[in-house]
């Protein structure tokens, strides 16, 4: 029903697979419950599948023109993509481990970083609070949470 609607829209056929794909890899943890080695590996795919699909849309599809508007990407692409890997990987939402905190500190490093080249026209001091801030909300979200 997904592909066949899809196919009547009046986009780029680009569109229409990305879509598709991303799609795919949102409804994908709803339908298939059962966690085994195959299942884990096809939503790996699907993410990496979806993943790849949405840069390469903001990528064609975006004027990047300064550097701002680079770090805004980032910024989005860091969310997104923590977010859909949580969705789609039940596994990394749980296990916490010296990688996991790893990851995260690089990931909360370049969030900073990016964050910060957003806030910079309203002033340096304030632009680092305001980063600060919007990191420490970035980390909270982003580290594994305990099982119920």
């Amino acid at each position: 029903g997904l592909i066949l609607g899809v196919s009547y829209l009046p986009l780029p056929l680009e569109i229409k697979i990305a879509s598709v794909i991303f799609v795919t890899a949102l409804i994908y943890p709803f339908i298939i419950k059962v966690v085994n080695v195959i299942v884990e590996s096809v939503g790996m795919a699907l993410y990496a599948g979806a993943m790849f699909a949405l840069v390469y849309l903001l990528i064609n599809y975006l004027t990047l023109n300064n550097i701002r508007n680079v770090a805004l990407l980032v910024i989005f692409l860091e969310v997104i993509g923590i977010e859909m890997l949580h969705h789609i990987m039940e596994r990394f939402r749980i296990e916490r481990g010296g990688k996991t905190y790893l990851i995260t500190g690089i990931l909360s490093v370049i969030f900073f970083i990016a964050s910060l080249y957003v806030f910079l026209p309203i002033g340096i001091l304030y632009a680092a609070l305001l980063s600060a801030v919007l990191t420490i909300v970035f980390v909270y979200a982003i580290l594994p949470e305990r099982p119920f």
